[in-house]
């Protein structure tokens, strides 16, 4: 196969994604990166998309084997922050510059409606932000009531596009739910940033390659690929995981394919519980 006419393609089939996914040839690989490269000056004017990111609960109802905020994880200290921490939080980040807000935390039913409503609409009143929320998956009036507050964006990977695997990490509900939930938000006039892990256990190229066309499938806003990372204390702890080489072809694939679609970039400022407890 001819690298250079594949690459210079604009529509791919699943299995020359994963034919790209496994490239060996130095020359090839690095011919790849220059073109996805090209593609990211093209579409995007600036490589940097800063936001701001609050991590604002370590408690999590859900039992999910590779994540290291599952129930079952007693080796963790398990805090909240407040709603006032939070709101003096996002409007230090605004007197920075960050335009953008991440309000993230695990499936913690401590913050309902009311309060996250409540947190949206206090920031909006006094800073001038984009207020994303990831907070798993919660109900379609949930949802309405955080975006009538002022929430613009949504994020909820599908960790995997094969419904098996996904059953494999013991997440909450099933593909298909997953996949409903995106929807819902879609259909809310959210900003919708998904994606899957990369490198799950059991998974394949060919896993990997139907995980991009399915990105194009749900037609994302956004699109976050993120390497999967053995976490202590948890099921999942002696897992190998892919090299950096692999993801770093992974990504440059995924913009190859994906093109003109907008990626989750790196927080500029991250404020944990790791500062921030309550009393």
């Amino acid at each position: 196969m001819q690298i250079e006419n594949l690459i210079n393609k604009t529509d791919f089939t699943s299995a020359e994604i994963a034919y790209l996914l496994q490239l060996k040839s130095e020359e090839e690989k690095n011919f790849l990166f220059t073109k996805a490269e090209q593609l990211e000056k093209r579409f995007f004017y600036s490589p940097i998309n800063s936001y701001g990111l609050i991590e604002i609960s370590t408690y999590c109802s859900e039992n999910c084997d590779y994540c290291r905020l599952r129930k079952d994880n007693t080796s963790i200290k398990r805090s909240r922050m407040n709603r006032e921490q939070i709101i003096e939080i996002a409007k230090e980040i605004n007197k920075s510059g960050i335009k953008s807000i991440v309000i993230r935390s695990g499936y913690d039913d401590f913050y309902n409606e009311d309060r996250i409503s409540y947190i949206i609409y206090s920031i909006k009143k006094y800073a001038d932000v984009e207020i994303i929320l990831s907070l798993g998956e919660r109900t379609f009036e949930e949802y309405k009531g955080w975006r009538i507050a002022g929430a613009t964006g949504y994020r909820l990977r599908f960790k995997s596009s094969n419904p098996n695997i996904y059953s494999s990490l013991n997440c909450f509900g099933t593909f298909e739910s997953r996949v409903e939930h995106i929807k819902q938000l879609k259909s809310l006039g959210y900003k919708v940033c998904s994606g899957s892990l990369v490198g799950l256990p059991s998974q394949t190229f060919e896993d990997v390659a139907e995980d991009i066309q399915f990105c194009k499938e749900l037609d994302l806003d956004i699109i976050e690929f993120l390497p999967f990372c053995p976490q202590n204390n948890t099921p999942f702890q002696y897992v190998s995981q892919w090299n950096d080489e692999q993801i770093k072809l992974t990504m440059a694939v995924a913009r190859l394919v994906l093109r003109e679609k907008n990626r989750c970039s790196k927080p500029r400022y991250l404020f944990s519980l790791e500062d921030y407890r309550l009393n």
